[in-house]
């Protein structure tokens, strides 16, 4: 496994070529094995990428959330994010930093993970082919679409002098996605399961070394192709998702009319067929990304140190040393340490403190009439 920022090589780029030969085991199902606090941050490798780049031990458990892809959406924070009780969230889209605040933590602007992923792969031959990402499931929520049709679409852009791998996701791969490629004739690769601390590796060797992609939604690899300099083109195709309707209901939320604008301009944006990058494509992918805040491999350590310190004596043990990287927080932790919170149930104090709260509020409310629509928030 790659575990440090130094350690991409030939060799590396070798194993990940004779990855691709079996993937009946790199995309098998398998448990997630971590040592993060907060386990979703290793999803994709996340925080192992970090960790790597910045040249922390293999293993650091990283004290800030890390969020797995780019959110659209501006109005709610997952579940398990929102119990994640660490400190600081690092997030890359700008218009969610005032959410993570609300919810008592820093929130702190940060380059996306695969940035840093693309910064310690370091390809150095020629592009060549071209891959073809379909929309694709997760762990919990599976895609329906005309598989056939999009076969068809990806075996339309074949050429006799430059063959197309289509690029499919390891829960597509076990629900047999990929047949109606293979039989195409199409080369099916895979940048490995989610749990895989490799993925985002993987998936920026992927990209650094094709010479353009096509997609068939848009998705986070939109813009991380667009970072690692592989012109994409969405070829939209439409399809719905399949889960449990309490998975759908906890996790699927309905866009802001303003979000859903700036998704169809990304859309018309990335559906223009050009052999490069357009000056606009680039634009979206770094903001989205928040790529201008890509930090050198000391700086990084120094952050993530400081988290670390913020998460064991809290706000007043830290702040006299919060470095510079950190100065464009929102937000505000608190003076109770983080760390003090996972190992001390605090639920029976908050009850009590709220209850006395409520009566205060009924004994005023009989005394003064205005108050007498006054809600505690939960």
């Amino acid at each position: 496994m790659t575990r440090s920022y130094e350690l991409f090589n030939a060799e590396v780029a070798d194993r990940f070529e004779r990855e691709q030969l079996d993937l009946d085991s790199l995309c098998a199902d398998r448990e997630l094995v971590t040592t993060q606090q907060f386990a979703p941050n290793d999803w994709y490798g996340m925080a192992t990428v970090m960790a790597a780049y910045a040249g922390l031990p293999a293993g650091y458990s990283s004290r800030a959330l890390i969020p797995h892809g780019v959110y659209f959406n501006d109005t709610r924070v997952s579940v398990y994010e929102s119990r994640a009780k660490l400190p600081v969230v690092l997030a890359y889209e700008e218009y969610r930093l005032s959410l993570y605040a609300h919810h008592g933590v820093l929130a702190l602007p940060s380059a996306a993970p695969f940035c840093y992923a693309n910064r310690i792969v370091r390809y150095q031959g020629d592009r060549r082919g071209v891959l073809f990402f379909p929309a694709h499931s997760t762990h919990w929520m599976v895609v329906e679409t005309d598989w056939q049709a999009l076969a068809d679409m990806a075996a339309a852009l074949c050429t006799s002098e430059e063959p197309v791998s289509v690029v499919i996701y390891w829960k597509d791969y076990l629900l047999g996605r990929h047949r109606p490629f293979l039989e195409r004739g199409l080369k099916v690769v895979s940048a490995g399961h989610m749990y895989d601390p490799d993925f985002l590796l993987r998936l920026a060797y992927l990209l650094q070394s094709s010479r353009a992609a096509y997609t068939s939604a848009l998705g986070s690899h939109v813009y991380y192709a667009t970072h690692a300099g592989c012109p994409i083109r969405i070829m939209s195709q439409p399809y719905g998702v399949e889960a449990r309707p309490e998975d759908l209901a906890r996790d699927v939320v309905r866009f802001t009319p303003a979000r859903m604008r700036a998704w169809h301009d990304i859309e018309d944006a990335f559906s223009t067929q050009d052999d490069g990058i357009l000056p606009e494509q680039a634009r979206i992918a770094e903001y989205y990304l928040s790529a201008d805040a890509i930090l050198d491999p000391g700086s990084l350590k120094s952050l993530l140190e400081w988290i670390e310190r913020l998460d064991k004596f809290g706000w007043l043990g830290a702040r006299h040393v919060m470095p510079r990287e950190a100065s464009a927080r929102r937000g505000h932790p608190g003076i109770v340490p983080f760390a003090f919170k996972r190992a001390v149930d605090l639920r029976p104090v908050e009850m009590a403190v709220r209850r006395i709260v409520e009566r205060i509020i009924a004994g005023l409310r009989d005394r003064f009439p205005a108050l007498r629509d006054v809600r505690i928030r939960k």
